[in-house]
């Protein structure tokens, strides 16, 4: 820092609840631990629900209530953001406009929020180091901090590739408004004209429609063989690529990068690709889904390859250490309690306030059981798509394609349906499927499919 400095520790709770206690000369020059009730690892949606959650329910008191730590310089926010409102080129969306909890209908929790409620938030520092015995957490500018409850919300990490790239700013990334600002900024470039956007799912396809909508000459490319292939039907998918071909895009199927073009004056030009064509392109964006880095947890708590296990109180093998949104991997009701993940932002939002119910409960001892029924849905250019239930339940027992609307089914063994995908669909068509779905147990029946959804 420019000058050192020390605190008492009380000084240092106010000071991080502004913001302030990450920078260098607030370093903690001892290894006296500060003491919080909850501490939350992770500053993305859902850490900003839970702090909403403790004070719905009046559960936030003095400053050593709830810590919050983040390895980003910025306070929770509704991530789904970034690939959507961020990317505009008109009024785009910026902090502090999304953060948490806007997208779910409540209060913006700004500075002046976590202020008032005595909500430590300390940025730009990450956990390196639990001790589950002393109840610390060892951050990675040297402080100690002390928890009563700990809860994991570190997320999902993106995965990379390695396309031996000359510039650092060649390729991009978008998982937090650090590197999709960069993106952000080489997008409006006036020397970017040609985009390649590697990835057809979620991220892909979402970033693909912002080039697109801000005048870029884009190319998709996936390895798969159509577009959402994970989720769509090959007929529900050619509908999917054909509102991008409309838009102007280039869709490259079965296909990834084999080298990069550069030219003389090392800009990026282009990409060869497997199939023996050549891509135009002044920058790439990759999109290919993200992994659970457990690292930080192995040793303290039952994880798998895909996060932390817990119940059905978002409790892990220790009783005291939790976890919610992406990280966690808990019983689903609706699967007959398959343990499973579910990185939805819906899931980030409920999960975080389902621990607000079951800190409450604590005192009459009641154990609230997470009943989380999936819903996930995608924007982009003039399209959406809303998905209520749990496709890889059941096998698709319907699909159908009708001038701008689209949509598919899926029923599992008993012939019940457990998934529902509706395409540009009113808001009441997309309700009804959410209820339907949470009622569970409805047989499939075409003909009444048809009359409430596609007439």
């Amino acid at each position: 820092g420019i000058f050192s400095c020390r605190f008492t520790p009380a000084l240092k709770i106010r000071i991080s609840s502004m913001g302030l206690a990450n920078s260098s000369c607030f370093r903690s020059q001892s290894t006296m631990a500060t003491n919080f009730t909850y501490v939350v690892l992770g500053g993305g949606n859902s850490a900003g629900y839970f702090a909403e959650a403790l004070d719905s329910r009046k559960m936030l008191g003095d400053a050593k209530t709830l810590a919050i730590i983040t390895d980003e310089d910025a306070l929770p926010y509704e991530r789904p953001a970034l690939s959507k409102g961020f990317m505009n080129k008109e009024s785009p969306a910026r902090l502090p406009g999304f953060h948490t909890c806007v997208g779910g209908g409540k209060a913006r929790q700004n500075q002046e929020w976590y202020d008032e409620r005595n909500v430590s938030v300390f940025k730009g520092v990450r956990a390196t180091k639990i001790d589950p015995i002393r109840k610390t957490v060892v951050l990675s500018n040297g402080d100690n901090i002390g928890f009563e409850k700990l809860i994991c919300a570190t997320g999902l990490q993106v995965r990379k590739l390695d396309l031996n790239a000359k510039n650092e700013n060649d390729i991009h990334y978008v998982s937090n408004v650090k590197n999709s600002t960069e993106l952000y900024d080489a997008m409006m470039s006036d020397s970017t004209k040609n985009a390649l956007v590697i990835g057809g799912g979620f991220i892909g396809t979402e970033i693909a429609g912002k080039m697109i909508s801000n005048g870029i000459n884009t190319t998709i490319l996936t390895r798969s063989e159509f577009l959402m292939d994970k989720l769509f039907t090959e007929e529900l998918a050619k509908t999917y690529r054909k509102s991008f071909e409309e838009h102007g895009a280039t869709v490259v199927t079965k296909a990834n990068v084999e080298e990069l073009i550069y030219g003389k004056n090392g800009k990026l030009t282009g990409s060869k690709l497997s199939n023996g064509t050549t891509v135009a392109c002044d920058l790439i964006v990759v999109g290919i889904g993200a992994f659970a880095d457990t690292s930080l947890y192995d040793g303290i708590v039952d994880c798998d390859e895909f996060g932390i296990v817990v119940d059905a109180q978002l409790r892990s093998s220790n009783p005291d250490i939790y976890a919610m949104g992406d990280i966690a991997r808990f019983p689903l009701p609706c699967a007959e309690n398959k343990i499973m993940s579910q990185p939805f932002v819906t899931n980030a939002r409920q999960s975080a306030d389902h621990l607000g119910r079951v800190f409450q409960a604590e005192q009459s001892r009641t154990k609230p059981i997470y009943d989380y029924q999936p819903f996930f849905y995608s924007r982009y250019l003039d399209q959406a798509w809303d998905c209520a239930g749990l496709p890889a339940r059941g096998k698709v027992v319907f699909s159908k394609v009708e001038g701008a609307k689209y949509g598919a089914v899926w029923a599992d063994d008993k012939g019940d349906v457990v998934a529902i995908l509706l395409g540009n669909a009113s808001s009441d068509s997309v309700a009804e499927a959410k209820k339907l779905i949470a009622k569970g147990q409805t047989a499939f029946n075409e003909k009444a499919i048809v009359t409430q959804f596609f007439e």
